[in-house]
């Protein structure tokens, strides 16, 4: 632990005055004996809890920071890809795939209440569900380019009330045959910024204001538009960006062996001046998927080998 702050603070030195954060800590994070799901996919908008899926990205498990102690919300194959958290924490939207008798690999989608725990199916298993995603009081699947909408129960505190009111629906990115898709007031388009000849487009996500799109063209790099495709900028060539605020993201810089990763690092860039600047991460600590919350400022990531851990934001 301490040779890996030492080097966040001597990569500090070098660049005194040009920084985008003040690293506090970076930790590893203890999980309970037994416990398959060790991927950090999204940590929660209170900063309270992490998502973790396993390494094939099957079950999803719920961990509380404070007290350590985890719980599996479900074992479904695919669970881990993508899955979305509404605005007060209380609902998960997530893929579960099975296969026909035939072997075809089939995907539904279903909302798991974290407070009754309840599962609600929002489509049945379907061959062409293109993304998943929590917009306003809805759980949402885009399924062959037609939306699905399922409502989400009431929030039953005060605190959650507010926050679900703040919610506003938000636009749904979703992929169709490598090309990036926008739906927004029920009707999904083809949005694909850079063409379609050739370019193959992964990770999309939507910024926190909704106003702006982020994506990796396959080959190229991280770019981001608007809502409809225009204002395309170049950011950088770096992998599984997420966002951390409107002007911040978060991404991970690797560099592949011959059979695995053997460094990785993780990288923070301010979209308003390009400014770049590395968190943690290299060939000792390969720092990879990173999740990232605003609120708390913390981001959390996961190791080549699954271990999952959390940087602390001064």
């Amino acid at each position: 632990m301490k040779r890996y702050i030492s080097t966040i603070l001597a990569g500090a030195a070098l660049t005194a005055g040009a920084q985008i954060f003040e690293v506090q800590s970076v930790e590893p994070i203890t999980l309970p004996a037994g416990l398959a799901q060790s991927q950090v996919v999204a940590i929660s908008h209170d900063g309270s809890f992490l998502l973790l899926t396993d390494d094939t990205y099957n079950g999803l498990a719920r961990f509380d920071l404070s007290t350590g102690t985890a719980e599996v919300i479900t074992t479904a194959a695919g669970a881990g890809i993508d899955p979305s958290l509404s605005a007060d924490d209380s609902h998960i939207a997530f893929r579960d795939v099975t296969y026909s008798e035939t072997h075809r690999r089939l995907t539904a989608v279903q909302v798991a209440d974290l407070g009754t725990r309840q599962f609600t199916r929002v489509v049945p298993p379907s061959r062409e569900v293109q993304g998943v995603a929590i917009s306003g009081d809805a759980a949402v699947a885009v399924v062959a380019g037609q939306p699905a909408r399922r409502a989400i129960a009431a929030a039953t505190t005060a605190g959650a009330r507010r926050a679900r009111s703040t919610s506003a629906e938000r636009p749904v990115l979703s992929i169709a045959n490598e090309q990036l898709m926008i739906t927004r007031g029920g009707a999904t388009s083809l949005l694909s910024p850079c063409g379609t000849d050739g370019c193959s487009y992964i990770w999309p996500s939507v910024s926190p204001d909704g106003r702006r799109v982020m994506f990796y063209l396959v080959g190229r790099g991280i770019y981001t538009c608007d809502l409809n495709g225009g204002d395309v900028k170049f950011v950088a060539d770096l992998h599984a960006p997420v966002w951390y605020s409107d002007d911040v993201i978060v991404a991970m810089n690797d560099i592949d062996g011959i059979d695995t990763q053997v460094s990785s690092e993780i990288v923070a860039i301010r979209l308003s001046d390009g400014e770049r600047q590395t968190l943690c991460g290299g060939s000792e600590l390969i720092a990879m998927w990173p999740v990232a919350n605003a609120a708390t400022r913390r981001i959390a990531f996961t190791t080549r080998d699954g271990a999952p851990h959390l940087i602390t934001l001064k």
